[in-house]
């Protein structure tokens, strides 16, 4: 019990961590949501829930978003350390 209920929280502080990295990084380029969603080929509801970290994504739709933004799939996850260690807020 313990463990499933530790291995929930961590999963949810790496949700939480990709979505404020994707955020991050598309803001920083100016993209609109919108744009985001066309150029890589996601909509954008799904977009919005990796963003609002309520969705787990697969590794090929992280892959394909970080083609999108210039970035590799590793430097979307670069705010994680805080949200594992619980230095994280409690929204992206």
């Amino acid at each position: 019990m313990l463990f499933n209920a530790l291995l929930r929280k961590r999963n949810t502080n790496l949700k939480r961590a990709l979505a404020a990295g994707v955020k991050a990084r598309r803001t920083e380029l100016s993209l609109s949501l919108g744009e985001f969603a066309e150029r890589a080929g996601l909509s954008t509801a799904v977009l919005t829930s990796i963003e609002n970290a309520t969705s787990n994504p697969n590794l090929a739709t992280i892959v394909r978003i970080a083609a999108v933004l210039r970035c590799d799939p590793a430097a979307l996850f670069a705010p994680v350390q805080k949200y594992i260690t619980g230095e994280g807020s409690s929204s992206p």
